[in-house]
C-alpha cells in the first residue's frame, strides 16, 4: 500500500517550518503542504530548495496576510473575510498570481499541487491561475466520500488519490489531548490495493505569534497536537508500523507522476 504523509500548514512561522524540516529530516514527511500568505513563507521556500525529493503543495487558504492586494485586507492586514464578493475577482487573479511568483522566485519554481477552497467563487479564480502555471488544483476539504472511508481528490490529475478521513477521531481541544493517537489512526487505515492513501498531519514547533493567533480558538487550531505530530513522525513506532504493515511512503507527485524520487533518495541516505 502506497502512503503520502503530508506536513500541512508549512510556512505560519519559521519556527513551525523547524518542525516541518525536523518531520522530513528524520521522519516520514513526502509531501508540504504551504501557505503562500504568512510570517515563515518566505523561509521555508528558501530551505525547501534542499529538498528537491519533496512534493511543495500550495495551501490556497488566503487566511493569511496579501502579498500584493492590500485592498484585500482588513485593518489587521490579514484577508478580509468576503473574499467570495464577485467585485473582488480582478483582485484576488492578481493576488493569487503573487503568490505563485513569489513561490518561483523563492523556491526556484511553481509549487507542483494545490489545495483549493470549496467556496467556488475563489475556486474558479485560483483554478484559473493554477491552470495557467500548470498546477494540479483540488478541493482542501474534498467531498466525495469513497467506499473505504477516504475523501477522494477528485481533480488532482490523477484516480486513486484520497486523504484519510476519521469522523470519529478525537477532537482538537486540550481535553481531547490524551486521545490524541496518529499511529492508532493509521492502524484503521484500510487497505487501498490500488490507490494511495494521504495521511495529514500538522507538525509545527510553536513560538509567540502561533500561541497568541490560536489559543484563543476552541479548537486551538491544533496548536497542541502540532508538536505531537512531529514527534509521531520521526518514532520508532511509525516506522515499525510502515515496515509490519508493507507500506511504500511516496510524494504526491510521485504517485501523480508514477515516479519514485522520494523512494530513491531514501534508498540513497540508507
Amino acid at each position: 500500500m502506497k502512503l503520502i504523509f503530508q506536513a500541512r500548514d508549512g510556512g505560519l512561522t519559521p519556527a513551525c517550518n523547524g518542525g516541518v524540516l525536523k518531520s522530513i529530516d528524520d521522519g516520514a514527511v513526502s509531501t508540504v503542504s504551504a501557505l503562500l500568505d504568512y510570517p515563515g513563507t518566505e523561509d521555508l521556500l528558501l530551505r525547501l530548495r534542499d529538498y528537491p525529493w519533496i512534493t511543495l503543495v500550495w495551501q490556497a487558504d488566503f487566511t493569511g496576510f496579501p502579498v500584493a492586494q492590500k485592498g484585500l485586507a482588513e485593518d489587521s492586514r490579514r484577508f478580509r473575510r468576503d473574499l467570495t464578493d464577485p467585485a473582488l475577482k480582478e483582485q484576488l487573479t492578481l493576488e493569487a498570481r503573487a503568490q505563485v511568483e513569489r513561490c518561483i522566485r523563492l523556491y526556484g519554481r511553481a509549487p507542483f499541487a494545490a489545495e483549493l477552497p470549496r467556496s467556488m467563487a475563489l475556486y474558479e479564480v485560483l483554478s484559473a491561475v493554477c491552470d495557467d502555471y500548470g498546477i494540479f488544483y483540488h478541493l482542501s476539504d474534498c467531498c466525495q466520500l469513497t467506499e473505504d472511508g477516504g475523501l477522494e481528490l477528485v481533480s488532482c490529475g490523477t484516480a486513486g488519490l484520497a486523504r484519510y478521513h476519521n469522523p470519529n477521531q478525537p477532537g482538537l481541544t486540550f481535553a481531547d489531548y490524551d486521545h490524541y493517537d496518529p499511529i492508532a489512526e493509521l492502524a484503521h487505515l484500510p487497505v487501498r490495493e490500488n490507490g494511495t492513501w494521504i495521511f495529514p498531519l500538522y507538525p509545527c514547533y510553536l513560538d509567540d505569534w502561533i500561541l497568541q493567533e490560536t489559543l484563543h480558538d476552541e479548537q486551538s487550531l491544533r496548536t497542541v497536537q502540532r508538536m505531537q505530530d512531529v514527534v509521531v513522525l520521526c518514532s520508532p513506532e511509525l516506522r515499525q508500523w510502515i515496515q509490519a504493515n508493507n507500506v511504500t511512503p511516496v510524494s504526491l507527485s510521485d504517485a501523480v507522476l508514477g515516479r519514485q524520487d522520494y523512494q530513491n533518495h531514501c534508498k540513497a541516505t540508507v
